[in-house]
């Protein structure tokens, strides 16, 4: 009896140790993985405030009467009479490159993005959805013209 106290008060103390030692490897991994995994997700958060700071860093210009005008153009087409274009149109954003315009000028209705290309606006994009990230990407559209492009500038 003597002896298998003196064995139990040896081996229970090594295996309590070793189970304890175990845990704390267990946590320590999960702890490092879960750093790896914080570290991802602020540098992707860093990369989106900093887009959204670029963007709004980029300046809106106003457009000339003929920019103005050509845009209404373009952006009404195909509208029903040359008479209709200027009641029609209603130019939200433009910086000179890009474009934001509607029809009828309301809140709701479709989206239609112009791009100058040699010197013409030309219609990349219109829609009551949303522009996919491939066309955002192909045309380099600034989220100041259309602002669901965060993860993509």
């Amino acid at each position: 009896m003597k002896k298998a106290l003196i064995i139990t008060s040896i081996v229970f103390p090594i295996f309590t140790f070793a189970a304890a030692g175990e845990v704390w490897y267990l946590m320590d991994q999960r702890a490092k993985e879960n750093k790896k995994t914080f570290e991802v997700q602020k540098t992707e958060l860093e990369n989106r405030i900093a887009n959204v700071n670029s963007a709004k860093k980029e300046t809106t210009t106003t457009p000339s009467k003929n920019d103005l005008e050509d845009i209404k153009s373009v952006c009404a087409q195909p509208a029903v009479s040359e008479v209709s274009l200027k009641q029609l149109a209603y130019v939200w954003n433009q910086n000179g490159e890009f474009a934001n315009c509607s029809i009828g000028g309301g809140g709701g209705g479709a989206m239609i993005i112009l791009k100058k290309i040699n010197d013409q606006w030309t219609k990349i994009w219109s829609g009551n959805g949303s522009m996919s990230d491939t066309e955002i990407l192909k045309y380099k559209v600034p989220s100041t013209i259309y602002p669901h492009n965060l993860n993509v500038n």
